[in-house]
Protein backbone atom coordinates (compact mmCIF):
# COMPACT_ATOMS: atom_id res chain seq x y z
CA UNK A 1 0.00 0.00 0.00
CA UNK A 2 2.82 2.35 0.91
CA UNK A 3 4.56 1.52 -2.40
CA UNK A 4 1.40 2.43 -4.27
CA UNK A 5 1.21 5.83 -2.51
CA UNK A 6 4.82 6.59 -3.42
CA UNK A 7 4.11 5.66 -7.04
CA UNK A 8 1.11 8.01 -7.19
CA UNK A 9 3.13 10.82 -5.59
CA UNK A 10 5.93 10.34 -8.14
CA UNK A 11 3.49 10.49 -11.07
CA UNK A 12 1.88 13.71 -9.77
CA UNK A 13 5.31 15.32 -9.49
CA UNK A 14 6.12 14.38 -13.06
CA UNK A 15 2.82 15.86 -14.30
CA UNK A 16 3.41 19.06 -12.34
CA UNK A 17 6.90 19.39 -13.82
CA UNK A 18 5.59 18.86 -17.34
CA UNK A 19 2.82 21.39 -16.69
CA UNK A 20 5.34 23.97 -15.49
CA UNK A 21 7.42 23.32 -18.59
CA UNK A 22 4.38 23.86 -20.85
CA UNK A 23 3.39 27.00 -18.97
CA UNK A 24 6.84 28.43 -19.50
CA UNK A 25 6.59 27.70 -23.21
CA UNK A 26 3.08 29.18 -23.46
CA UNK A 27 4.26 32.54 -22.19
CA UNK A 28 6.87 32.89 -24.92
CA UNK A 29 5.76 35.42 -27.57
CA UNK A 30 7.37 33.54 -30.42
CA UNK A 31 9.00 35.05 -33.45
CA UNK A 32 7.00 34.70 -36.72
CA UNK A 33 9.05 34.78 -39.88
CA UNK A 34 7.50 35.72 -43.23
CA UNK A 35 9.35 35.42 -46.53
CA UNK A 36 7.98 36.24 -49.97
CA UNK A 37 8.54 33.90 -52.86
CA UNK A 38 6.85 36.39 -55.20
CA UNK A 39 8.37 39.49 -56.76
CA UNK A 40 5.75 42.24 -56.43
CA UNK A 41 6.32 44.77 -59.21
CA UNK A 42 3.19 45.76 -61.13
CA UNK A 43 -0.42 44.82 -61.81
CA UNK A 44 -3.57 46.20 -63.41
CA UNK A 45 -6.79 47.43 -61.85
CA UNK A 46 -9.17 44.48 -62.01
CA UNK A 47 -6.42 41.87 -61.56
CA UNK A 48 -6.43 38.99 -59.09
CA UNK A 49 -2.83 39.18 -57.88
CA UNK A 50 -1.34 35.79 -56.98
CA UNK A 51 1.25 35.49 -54.21
CA UNK A 52 3.32 32.81 -52.47
CA UNK A 53 4.56 33.40 -48.92
CA UNK A 54 6.61 31.18 -46.61
CA UNK A 55 5.49 31.28 -42.96
CA UNK A 56 7.37 29.90 -39.93
CA UNK A 57 8.07 30.79 -36.29
CA UNK A 58 11.56 30.72 -34.78
CA UNK A 59 10.08 30.26 -31.31
CA UNK A 60 8.20 27.14 -32.37
CA UNK A 61 4.86 28.78 -31.57
CA UNK A 62 1.95 27.61 -33.74
CA UNK A 63 0.84 30.05 -36.43
CA UNK A 64 -2.65 31.52 -36.70
CA UNK A 65 -3.29 33.63 -39.81
CA UNK A 66 -1.68 35.24 -42.82
CA UNK A 67 -3.48 38.38 -43.94
CA UNK A 68 -2.93 40.41 -47.10
CA UNK A 69 -4.09 44.04 -47.29
CA UNK A 70 -4.18 46.36 -50.31
CA UNK A 71 -4.31 50.14 -49.87
CA UNK A 72 -4.99 52.88 -52.41
CA UNK A 73 -3.40 55.76 -50.55
CA UNK A 74 -4.79 55.50 -47.01
CA UNK A 75 -7.89 53.56 -48.05
CA UNK A 76 -8.06 49.82 -47.51
CA UNK A 77 -9.64 48.40 -50.67
CA UNK A 78 -9.05 44.65 -50.52
CA UNK A 79 -8.28 41.93 -47.95
CA UNK A 80 -7.41 38.23 -48.05
CA UNK A 81 -7.12 35.96 -44.98
CA UNK A 82 -5.45 32.52 -44.94
CA UNK A 83 -5.41 30.11 -42.00
CA UNK A 84 -1.83 28.99 -41.27
CA UNK A 85 -2.05 25.70 -39.37
CA UNK A 86 1.45 24.52 -40.21
CA UNK A 87 4.78 26.03 -41.20
CA UNK A 88 5.48 26.23 -44.92
CA UNK A 89 4.46 27.88 -48.18
CA UNK A 90 1.04 29.47 -48.66
CA UNK A 91 -0.47 30.49 -51.99
CA UNK A 92 -3.22 33.06 -52.27
CA UNK A 93 -4.79 35.84 -54.33
CA UNK A 94 -5.84 39.37 -53.56
CA UNK A 95 -8.25 41.29 -55.77
CA UNK A 96 -7.19 44.68 -57.11
CA UNK A 97 -10.43 46.67 -57.43
CA UNK A 98 -11.31 48.62 -60.55
CA UNK A 99 -12.79 51.99 -59.55
CA UNK A 100 -13.65 55.12 -61.46
CA UNK A 101 -11.40 58.17 -61.51
CA UNK A 102 -8.40 56.31 -60.00
CA UNK A 103 -5.27 57.21 -61.98
CA UNK A 104 -2.26 55.00 -62.55
CA UNK A 105 -0.08 55.01 -59.45
CA UNK A 106 1.51 53.02 -56.66
CA UNK A 107 -0.52 50.99 -54.21
CA UNK A 108 0.66 49.56 -50.87
CA UNK A 109 0.57 45.80 -50.31
CA UNK A 110 0.89 44.65 -46.70
CA UNK A 111 1.23 41.08 -45.39
CA UNK A 112 0.74 40.30 -41.70
CA UNK A 113 1.63 36.91 -40.18
CA UNK A 114 0.34 36.23 -36.67
CA UNK A 115 0.97 33.29 -34.35
CA UNK A 116 -1.36 31.90 -31.70
CA UNK A 117 0.22 34.20 -29.08
CA UNK A 118 -0.80 37.24 -31.15
CA UNK A 119 2.77 38.07 -32.07
CA UNK A 120 2.92 39.56 -35.55
CA UNK A 121 5.39 40.28 -38.31
CA UNK A 122 4.62 42.60 -41.24
CA UNK A 123 5.98 42.89 -44.75
CA UNK A 124 5.23 45.88 -46.99
CA UNK A 125 5.60 46.16 -50.75
CA UNK A 126 4.95 48.86 -53.33
CA UNK A 127 2.84 47.78 -56.27
CA UNK A 128 2.64 49.84 -59.47
CA UNK A 129 -0.92 49.84 -60.81
CA UNK A 130 -2.18 50.79 -64.27
CA UNK A 131 -5.62 50.84 -65.86
CA UNK A 132 -6.08 48.23 -68.58
CA UNK A 133 -6.48 49.57 -72.09
CA UNK A 134 -9.20 47.42 -73.57
CA UNK A 135 -9.36 46.66 -77.27
CA UNK A 136 -13.16 46.80 -76.97
CA UNK A 137 -16.10 46.67 -74.56
CA UNK A 138 -19.49 45.02 -75.09
CA UNK A 139 -22.89 46.67 -74.65
CA UNK A 140 -25.55 44.13 -73.60
CA UNK A 141 -29.02 45.54 -74.22
CA UNK A 142 -32.27 44.63 -72.49
CA UNK A 143 -33.68 43.12 -75.69
CA UNK A 144 -30.85 40.58 -75.84
CA UNK A 145 -28.60 42.51 -78.22
CA UNK A 146 -24.81 42.52 -78.03
CA UNK A 147 -22.82 45.41 -79.50
CA UNK A 148 -19.06 45.95 -79.70
CA UNK A 149 -17.85 49.31 -78.38
CA UNK A 150 -14.50 50.50 -79.75
CA UNK A 151 -12.10 53.03 -78.19
CA UNK A 152 -11.60 56.56 -79.45
CA UNK A 153 -8.34 57.33 -81.25
CA UNK A 154 -7.87 60.31 -78.90
CA UNK A 155 -8.91 58.64 -75.62
CA UNK A 156 -8.23 54.93 -74.93
CA UNK A 157 -10.90 54.94 -72.18
CA UNK A 158 -13.73 56.39 -74.28
CA UNK A 159 -15.74 53.71 -76.11
CA UNK A 160 -18.67 54.02 -78.49
CA UNK A 161 -21.09 52.10 -80.66
CA UNK A 162 -24.04 53.07 -82.83
CA UNK A 163 -27.22 51.01 -82.82
CA UNK A 164 -30.61 51.41 -84.46
CA UNK A 165 -33.53 51.66 -82.06
CA UNK A 166 -37.25 52.06 -82.60
CA UNK A 167 -37.34 53.94 -79.28
CA UNK A 168 -35.44 56.97 -78.05
CA UNK A 169 -34.44 54.93 -74.98
CA UNK A 170 -31.93 52.06 -74.96
CA UNK A 171 -31.32 50.06 -71.78
CA UNK A 172 -28.18 48.01 -71.27
CA UNK A 173 -25.09 47.27 -69.22
CA UNK A 174 -21.45 47.18 -70.30
CA UNK A 175 -18.93 44.35 -70.07
CA UNK A 176 -15.16 44.74 -70.04
CA UNK A 177 -13.23 41.54 -70.85
CA UNK A 178 -10.58 40.00 -68.60
CA UNK A 179 -7.28 41.73 -69.29
CA UNK A 180 -4.04 39.71 -69.15
CA UNK A 181 -3.55 36.37 -67.41
CA UNK A 182 -4.71 37.61 -63.98
CA UNK A 183 -7.54 39.93 -64.99
CA UNK A 184 -11.26 39.56 -64.37
CA UNK A 185 -14.30 40.39 -66.45
CA UNK A 186 -15.86 43.62 -65.16
CA UNK A 187 -19.43 44.75 -65.66
CA UNK A 188 -20.77 48.29 -65.41
CA UNK A 189 -24.42 48.81 -64.45
CA UNK A 190 -26.77 51.36 -62.92
CA UNK A 191 -27.04 51.92 -59.18
CA UNK A 192 -29.76 54.52 -58.89
CA UNK A 193 -28.45 57.61 -60.62
CA UNK A 194 -24.85 56.34 -60.75
CA UNK A 195 -22.93 53.79 -62.80
CA UNK A 196 -20.79 51.41 -60.76
CA UNK A 197 -18.67 48.39 -61.56
CA UNK A 198 -19.83 44.92 -60.66
CA UNK A 199 -23.52 45.36 -61.60
CA UNK A 200 -25.59 44.17 -64.54
CA UNK A 201 -28.61 46.37 -63.83
CA UNK A 202 -29.50 48.39 -66.89
CA UNK A 203 -28.25 51.88 -67.62
CA UNK A 204 -30.78 54.03 -69.47
CA UNK A 205 -29.34 55.71 -72.55
CA UNK A 206 -31.98 58.25 -73.59
CA UNK A 207 -31.67 60.02 -76.89
CA UNK A 208 -33.64 62.97 -78.23
CA UNK A 209 -35.18 60.73 -80.88
CA UNK A 210 -35.41 57.16 -82.10
CA UNK A 211 -33.31 55.84 -84.98
CA UNK A 212 -29.53 55.53 -85.08
CA UNK A 213 -28.27 56.23 -81.56
CA UNK A 214 -24.59 56.57 -80.69
CA UNK A 215 -23.84 55.30 -77.21
CA UNK A 216 -20.60 56.19 -75.44
CA UNK A 217 -19.02 55.07 -72.16
CA UNK A 218 -15.87 56.32 -70.46
CA UNK A 219 -14.17 53.45 -68.62
CA UNK A 220 -12.20 55.95 -66.52
CA UNK A 221 -14.89 58.39 -65.35
CA UNK A 222 -17.97 56.20 -66.01
CA UNK A 223 -19.59 59.08 -67.88
CA UNK A 224 -21.96 57.99 -70.63
CA UNK A 225 -24.15 59.39 -73.37
CA UNK A 226 -26.81 59.97 -74.46
CA UNK A 227 -28.23 61.24 -71.19
CA UNK A 228 -30.28 64.19 -72.26
CA UNK A 229 -32.29 66.42 -69.96
CA UNK A 230 -35.94 66.47 -71.07
CA UNK A 231 -37.55 69.87 -70.97
CA UNK A 232 -40.71 70.95 -69.21
CA UNK A 233 -41.89 74.45 -69.98
CA UNK A 234 -38.44 75.19 -71.41
CA UNK A 235 -36.60 74.12 -68.25
CA UNK A 236 -34.36 71.06 -67.99
CA UNK A 237 -35.94 68.45 -65.76
CA UNK A 238 -33.87 66.98 -62.91
CA UNK A 239 -32.55 63.43 -63.25
CA UNK A 240 -33.96 61.45 -60.33
CA UNK A 241 -33.43 57.75 -61.09
CA UNK A 242 -33.24 55.35 -64.00
CA UNK A 243 -35.49 56.92 -66.64
CA UNK A 244 -37.12 59.26 -64.08
CA UNK A 245 -36.98 63.07 -64.35
CA UNK A 246 -38.76 65.68 -62.25
CA UNK A 247 -39.81 69.30 -62.50
CA UNK A 248 -41.06 71.42 -59.61
CA UNK A 249 -42.75 74.78 -59.86
CA UNK A 250 -45.88 76.86 -59.63
CA UNK A 251 -48.55 75.72 -62.06
CA UNK A 252 -51.41 77.93 -63.19
CA UNK A 253 -54.83 76.55 -64.00
CA UNK A 254 -55.61 76.97 -67.71
CA UNK A 255 -51.99 77.60 -68.74
CA UNK A 256 -50.42 75.53 -71.53
CA UNK A 257 -47.02 73.95 -70.82
CA UNK A 258 -44.52 72.67 -73.36
CA UNK A 259 -42.63 69.39 -73.15
CA UNK A 260 -39.59 68.48 -75.19
CA UNK A 261 -36.19 66.87 -75.43
CA UNK A 262 -37.41 63.56 -76.83
CA UNK A 263 -39.56 63.22 -79.93
CA UNK A 264 -42.15 60.95 -78.37
CA UNK A 265 -42.75 62.99 -75.18
CA UNK A 266 -45.46 64.94 -76.94
CA UNK A 267 -46.80 61.92 -78.84
CA UNK A 268 -49.81 59.75 -78.10
CA UNK A 269 -47.49 57.05 -76.75
CA UNK A 270 -47.21 59.05 -73.50
CA UNK A 271 -50.00 58.98 -70.93
CA UNK A 272 -51.12 62.46 -69.92
CA UNK A 273 -53.38 62.23 -66.88
CA UNK A 274 -56.57 64.07 -67.96
CA UNK A 275 -57.31 65.14 -64.39
CA UNK A 276 -54.18 67.30 -64.51
CA UNK A 277 -53.51 67.89 -68.20
CA UNK A 278 -55.43 68.30 -71.43
CA UNK A 279 -53.27 67.53 -74.43
CA UNK A 280 -53.50 70.09 -77.24
CA UNK A 281 -53.00 69.60 -80.99
CA UNK A 282 -49.63 71.36 -80.86
CA UNK A 283 -48.33 68.92 -78.22
CA UNK A 284 -48.62 71.34 -75.29
CA UNK A 285 -50.39 70.37 -72.06
CA UNK A 286 -53.01 72.62 -70.47
CA UNK A 287 -53.09 72.39 -66.68
CA UNK A 288 -56.47 71.51 -65.18
CA UNK A 289 -55.94 71.59 -61.40
CA UNK A 290 -56.10 74.73 -59.27
CA UNK A 291 -53.09 77.02 -59.27
CA UNK A 292 -50.39 75.95 -56.83
CA UNK A 293 -47.10 74.13 -56.29
CA UNK A 294 -46.69 70.79 -58.07
CA UNK A 295 -44.07 68.28 -59.10
CA UNK A 296 -44.28 66.62 -62.50
CA UNK A 297 -42.42 63.36 -62.97
CA UNK A 298 -41.59 62.22 -66.50
CA UNK A 299 -41.32 58.45 -66.26
CA UNK A 300 -39.66 57.11 -69.41
CA UNK A 301 -40.13 53.54 -68.21
CA UNK A 302 -43.92 53.88 -68.19
CA UNK A 303 -44.14 56.89 -70.56
CA UNK A 304 -46.19 58.67 -67.97
CA UNK A 305 -46.42 62.24 -66.66
CA UNK A 306 -47.24 61.84 -62.97
CA UNK A 307 -48.27 64.87 -60.92
CA UNK A 308 -47.96 65.46 -57.17
CA UNK A 309 -49.38 68.42 -55.24
CA UNK A 310 -46.54 69.84 -53.16
CA UNK A 311 -46.20 71.82 -49.94
CA UNK A 312 -42.71 72.89 -51.00
CA UNK A 313 -39.94 71.62 -53.28
CA UNK A 314 -39.26 68.53 -51.14
CA UNK A 315 -42.54 67.87 -49.28
CA UNK A 316 -45.79 66.56 -50.73
CA UNK A 317 -49.00 68.32 -49.74
CA UNK A 318 -51.53 66.83 -47.31
CA UNK A 319 -55.20 67.42 -46.63
CA UNK A 320 -55.98 70.25 -44.20
CA UNK A 321 -58.98 70.53 -41.90
CA UNK A 322 -60.64 73.14 -44.13
CA UNK A 323 -60.40 70.85 -47.17
CA UNK A 324 -57.39 72.46 -48.82
CA UNK A 325 -54.11 70.71 -49.60
CA UNK A 326 -54.12 67.31 -51.29
CA UNK A 327 -55.94 63.96 -51.30
CA UNK A 328 -54.38 60.61 -52.13
CA UNK A 329 -55.42 57.06 -53.07
CA UNK A 330 -53.72 53.93 -51.80
CA UNK A 331 -55.28 50.61 -52.74
CA UNK A 332 -54.85 47.05 -53.95
CA UNK A 333 -53.18 45.91 -57.14
CA UNK A 334 -56.31 46.46 -59.23
CA UNK A 335 -55.93 50.23 -59.36
CA UNK A 336 -53.08 52.24 -60.86
CA UNK A 337 -52.06 54.58 -63.65
CA UNK A 338 -51.38 54.51 -66.51
CA UNK A 339 -52.33 50.81 -66.26
CA UNK A 340 -52.93 48.74 -63.15
CA UNK A 341 -51.58 45.58 -64.79
CA UNK A 342 -48.04 46.98 -64.92
CA UNK A 343 -48.21 49.72 -62.28
CA UNK A 344 -50.82 48.67 -59.74
CA UNK A 345 -50.54 50.39 -56.34
CA UNK A 346 -50.78 47.11 -54.39
CA UNK A 347 -50.87 49.05 -51.09
CA UNK A 348 -47.43 50.54 -51.76
CA UNK A 349 -47.41 54.11 -50.44
CA UNK A 350 -44.75 55.20 -52.93
CA UNK A 351 -47.29 54.50 -55.70
CA UNK A 352 -50.08 56.57 -54.13
CA UNK A 353 -52.18 58.46 -56.66
CA UNK A 354 -52.69 62.18 -56.13
CA UNK A 355 -56.16 63.49 -56.91
CA UNK A 356 -56.50 66.68 -58.90
CA UNK A 357 -57.97 69.59 -56.91
CA UNK A 358 -60.22 71.11 -59.55
CA UNK A 359 -61.69 73.80 -57.29
CA UNK A 360 -61.26 74.82 -53.67
CA UNK A 361 -61.61 71.65 -51.58
CA UNK A 362 -62.94 69.55 -54.46
CA UNK A 363 -60.81 66.65 -55.69
CA UNK A 364 -61.27 64.28 -58.59
CA UNK A 365 -59.65 61.30 -60.25
CA UNK A 366 -60.66 59.65 -63.52
CA UNK A 367 -60.24 55.88 -63.80
CA UNK A 368 -60.84 53.84 -66.95
CA UNK A 369 -62.45 50.49 -66.13
CA UNK A 370 -60.39 47.51 -67.28
CA UNK A 371 -57.29 49.68 -67.66
CA UNK A 372 -56.79 51.77 -64.51
CA UNK A 373 -59.23 49.95 -62.26
CA UNK A 374 -60.70 46.47 -62.34
CA UNK A 375 -64.25 46.14 -63.57
CA UNK A 376 -65.12 43.72 -60.75
CA UNK A 377 -62.67 44.20 -57.87
CA UNK A 378 -62.53 47.61 -56.18
CA UNK A 379 -60.65 48.06 -52.89
CA UNK A 380 -58.96 51.37 -52.14
CA UNK A 381 -59.27 54.30 -49.77
CA UNK A 382 -58.60 58.01 -49.65
CA UNK A 383 -55.70 59.16 -47.47
CA UNK A 384 -54.90 62.66 -46.30
CA UNK A 385 -51.21 62.17 -47.17
CA UNK A 386 -49.26 59.92 -49.54
CA UNK A 387 -48.36 57.51 -46.75
CA UNK A 388 -50.09 55.79 -43.85
CA UNK A 389 -51.83 58.14 -41.42
CA UNK A 390 -55.11 60.02 -41.45
CA UNK A 391 -57.82 58.63 -43.70
CA UNK A 392 -61.56 58.79 -44.25
CA UNK A 393 -63.77 56.05 -42.84
CA UNK A 394 -67.41 55.08 -43.00
CA UNK A 395 -68.33 55.92 -39.41
CA UNK A 396 -70.67 58.83 -38.81
CA UNK A 397 -68.98 59.43 -35.47
CA UNK A 398 -65.56 59.81 -37.06
CA UNK A 399 -63.69 63.10 -37.33
CA UNK A 400 -62.98 62.23 -40.97
CA UNK A 401 -66.38 61.41 -42.44
CA UNK A 402 -66.85 60.34 -46.06
CA UNK A 403 -70.38 59.65 -47.21
CA UNK A 404 -71.77 58.74 -50.62
CA UNK A 405 -75.14 58.26 -52.29
CA UNK A 406 -73.57 56.46 -55.25
CA UNK A 407 -75.41 53.50 -56.73
CA UNK A 408 -72.05 52.03 -57.83
CA UNK A 409 -69.85 52.03 -54.75
CA UNK A 410 -70.10 52.09 -50.96
CA UNK A 411 -67.74 53.15 -48.18
CA UNK A 412 -66.90 50.36 -45.74
CA UNK A 413 -67.91 50.92 -42.12
CA UNK A 414 -66.14 47.99 -40.45
CA UNK A 415 -69.24 45.83 -40.51
CA UNK A 416 -69.68 45.83 -44.25
CA UNK A 417 -66.16 46.18 -45.58
CA UNK A 418 -63.12 47.71 -43.87
CA UNK A 419 -63.54 51.24 -42.51
CA UNK A 420 -63.12 53.80 -45.26
CA UNK A 421 -62.36 51.34 -48.06
CA UNK A 422 -64.32 51.73 -51.28
CA UNK A 423 -66.03 48.68 -52.75
CA UNK A 424 -68.37 47.97 -55.63
CA UNK A 425 -71.93 47.39 -54.53
CA UNK A 426 -73.33 43.89 -54.85
CA UNK A 427 -74.09 43.01 -58.44
CA UNK A 428 -72.25 46.03 -59.89
CA UNK A 429 -69.71 45.61 -62.69
CA UNK A 430 -68.01 48.62 -64.24
CA UNK A 431 -68.25 48.89 -68.00
CA UNK A 432 -64.98 47.91 -69.60
CA UNK A 433 -63.37 50.85 -71.41
CA UNK A 434 -65.59 53.47 -69.78
CA UNK A 435 -64.14 56.29 -67.67
CA UNK A 436 -65.45 56.86 -64.14
CA UNK A 437 -64.86 60.14 -62.34
CA UNK A 438 -64.55 59.92 -58.54
CA UNK A 439 -65.12 63.33 -56.95
CA UNK A 440 -64.52 64.01 -53.24
CA UNK A 441 -65.96 67.31 -52.01
CA UNK A 442 -64.15 68.55 -48.88
CA UNK A 443 -65.18 72.18 -49.32
CA UNK A 444 -67.26 72.03 -46.12
CA UNK A 445 -64.39 70.54 -44.15
CA UNK A 446 -62.97 67.05 -43.79
CA UNK A 447 -65.64 66.06 -41.25
CA UNK A 448 -68.33 66.38 -43.93
CA UNK A 449 -66.71 65.05 -47.11
CA UNK A 450 -68.94 63.55 -49.80
CA UNK A 451 -68.14 61.21 -52.69
CA UNK A 452 -69.81 61.06 -56.09
CA UNK A 453 -68.98 58.60 -58.88
CA UNK A 454 -69.96 59.52 -62.43
CA UNK A 455 -69.62 57.50 -65.60
CA UNK A 456 -68.42 59.73 -68.44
Amino acid sequence: MRTFKYLVFTLLCMLFTASCSNDDNSTAPGNPVLTSATAFTSAQFGDSLSFKMNATDEGNIPLSTLKAYLYYGDELVSTTIIRTKTYGDYNGKIYIPYYKNIPNGTASLKFVLQNTHFTKVEKDYDLALTRPKYASLTLMTSDGGSYTMTPSADNPYLFSTTIHSESSKVKGYIVAPASGTSGNQITFGADGSNVVQGLTSYISFINSRAGDITITFNAYSYDYTPLFAPLFNGTAMTYSADGIYTYYGTFTKGQAYTVGGADDMSSDSWFNDPDFFTKNNDGTLTFNAITGSYQVTADFNLKYFKVYAMKDASTTASLQSNGSGALWIIGNGNIGKPNYTNNGINWATEKALCLSQVSAGVYQITLVAGTQISTTDMNFKFFHQNTWGNEFDGLASSSYVLSTASNLVYVGDGTTGDNGNLFLKSGVTLQNGSAYVFTVDCSKGINAATLTVTKK
